[in-house]
């Protein structure tokens, strides 16, 4: 079974790596992940950077924001949809 890590770890491996300049390598020992992973966190965190928002849980903190409210606003509108339909049918049935 694979490992899931946090958001929050996963923010605290890349900033090892973009802010305290330490190696891919460095941070896969310290804190027991693969180094692919690093890379593909690495390379999430920057595309969030630039304001791409992932299919994956985000890492920073305003594409986990932005995700949040997506989703929220997809319950919204569901929600709509079905005060709509309920609507319709008690005003048939007056």
């Amino acid at each position: 079974m694979p490992n899931l890590y946090t958001p929050e770890f996963k923010l605290k491996c890349v900033n090892l790596i973009l802010k305290e300049n330490r190696t891919t390598e460095q941070v896969s020992q310290m804190m027991s992940v693969s180094c692919s992973a690093l890379r593909r966190w690495k390379s999430q965190y920057r595309q969030e950077q630039q304001g791409i928002t992932p299919k994956v849980p985000a890492i920073s903190a305003e594409q986990l924001e932005i995700q949040q409210f997506r989703a929220a606003n997809e319950q919204l509108r569901s929600d709509n949809t079905l005060l709509k339909k309920v609507s319709a049918f008690l005003l048939e049935k007056s």
